[in-house]
């Protein structure tokens, strides 16, 4: 029986549960892995070709843009940990428009990308009187973090460096061949990250397994909760294909709690039948016949 058939029976086939019960536990641990591998494949299917094209139009698109937005008369310069700049500052560089209109990046009220003050000691108030995303001081570097909270890196004493626009070009020359690695990269991760996510159900089920028990004594059916943890993992394969498709239909019921054990529920009152037994009835007595006189 290959897995697609094994798929099929796990969300529908009381029959073959009971077949399950002659079955060793390694059957069903083999099956839910590979299960959970062909899930990964395509949810990382599904998940590539909606974003990689645009992630693969932004890497390719990176190294121009950041050309684009670093002035040429701009050179940065760092001896011995305290920074100074080629120009008049306080120094803008402004968020492009479309960065700036990501509802995922920083304060809504950020205008410029970097502000350069090499002049002036770092204050919370200047910081945030610049509305930028981020502050180069002369001995700091201020930015705003995912959480939209401020992070001060102070840069360390013993730091010589100079940053131009020759220098930035010739970095993104040196790094442009190896970007065409990162989308393959982001493809095996997020494989081995979806392979996790579903596996880990493995892990629900010890609680999981506690309701499929409970399904089958209201049902009168006997079941240990080692056989309704094995059991399980082949219940669990309709609620974890059902879930992700739920999630694509617009005012799906997602938001109702504990949906997936609800489904889950629902596939063990349809599988699991009480097992029928078939009594002999002892032979029918034939009738005697009076003896003749």
């Amino acid at each position: 029986m290959n897995i697609f058939q094994k798929i099929k029976n796990s969300v529908y086939n009381p029959d073959y549960y009971k077949e399950l019960s002659d079955k060793p536990s390694s059957y069903s641990i083999k099956y839910f892995l590979l299960f959970s591998l062909l899930m990964s494949i395509l949810s990382v299917a599904v998940f590539s070709v909606t974003f990689f094209p645009q992630i693969n139009t932004f890497l390719s698109t990176l190294g121009e843009k950041i050309l684009k937005q670093y002035p040429s008369e701009l050179e940065i310069v760092i001896t011995k940990g305290k920074t100074s700049a080629s120009v008049p500052q306080p120094y803008f560089i402004q968020m492009p428009k479309e960065w700036r209109s990501n509802e995922h990046s920083k304060p809504n009220d950020i205008e410029n990308m970097l502000v350069i003050d090499t002049k002036d000691p770092f204050s919370v108030e200047t910081f945030k009187g610049y509305k930028t995303a981020c502050l180069l001081n002369q001995t700091s570097f201020t930015c705003y973090d995912n959480n939209n909270s401020m992070k001060i890196v102070q840069i360390p004493a013993d730091l010589n460096l100079t940053v131009n626009k020759t220098d930035v070009k010739s970095f993104i020359g040196k790094a442009e061949p190896y970007l065409k690695f990162v989308l393959p990269i982001l493809f095996t991760l997020l494989l081995i990250v979806f392979f996790f996510i579903y596996a880990g159900y493995l892990l629900y089920l010890i609680f999981g397994a506690f309701v499929i028990w409970l399904v089958s004594k209201i049902r009168k059916i006997e079941m240990t909760y080692k056989k309704s943890y094995r059991l399980g993992i082949h219940l669990m394969t309709a609620p974890i294909i059902l879930m992700p498709i739920l999630n694509l239909i617009p005012g799906s019921p997602l938001s109702v709690p504990f949906l997936f054990t609800i489904i889950l529920i629902g596939m063990s009152v349809i599988n699991l039948k009480q097992e029928t037994t078939s009594e002999t009835l002892p032979p029918a007595e034939e009738p005697t016949t009076p003896a003749t006189p």
